[in-house]
């Protein structure tokens, strides 16, 4: 319906291109291989992961960078370290009870989210298990409560702020270049790893 549209729209992670129309996207990709290396650099090797919905495009994403950077580093995801949730917090504490409920326990998790992952430390702190001295807990996004939670969440950042005025300049731009020669504009936005206490960091210092 929207490509029908004779004016210009700018699409936010959209899960295809859509020709004629410019699109921003994050690259949950690179996060998260950026966050899997950072764990294994810690010396952890039974990594787990609490992924978020089998239908979204952004659990898909860094859940591949993840198991990527556990491949290049010659290690890999053991089924039952994989817990797929809900992308809130309620989840992150059903994923990090199951993973935490098996023989051979992860040493570091991975969330796909900030609110998973803040539900995983609620839920350690419950099952009395210390984070990140008995297991490292990282997330994905960077929303506020992330530096709030005890102790503070490494996570990995995502400009929105940024993506939300490109979003919008490309539209102007795009207006302003109306058929026949209507600017598309294609680009991908990177991530950055924000280091905190969970990973068990700030802790070592």
């Amino acid at each position: 319906y929207l490509k029908s549209l004779p004016i210009p729209v700018v699409f936010l992670n959209p899960r295809d291109l859509v020709s004629g129309h410019s699109s921003l996207w994050i690259d949950g990709y690179q996060g998260a291989y950026a966050a899997a290396e950072h764990l294994i650099g810690h010396g952890y090797k039974e990594l787990g992961i609490i992924s978020g919905p089998p239908d979204s495009l952004d659990s898909a994403e860094r859940q591949r960078g993840f198991e990527d950077a556990l491949k290049e580093h010659g290690l890999s995801l053991r089924p039952e370290l994989l817990a797929r949730q809900n992308f809130r917090r309620e989840g992150g504490r059903h994923g990090f009870a199951r993973l935490m409920s098996q023989r051979k326990k992860p040493d570091a998790i991975f969330c796909c989210n900030d609110m998973m992952a803040v539900g995983a430390i609620e839920e350690a702190r419950v099952m009395k298990i210390a984070v990140p001295d008995d297991v490292a807990i990282t997330g994905f996004d960077d929303i506020d409560i992330g530096s709030l939670v005890v102790p503070a969440l490494t996570t990995v950042h995502v400009p929105v702020q940024e993506i939300g005025a490109r979003a919008v300049r490309h539209l102007l731009e795009t207006m302003s270049a109306l058929p026949p020669d209507r600017l598309v504009v294609k680009e991908q936005i990177s991530t950055g790893l924000v280091v905190r206490e969970s990973c068990g960091c700030m802790a070592k210092r």
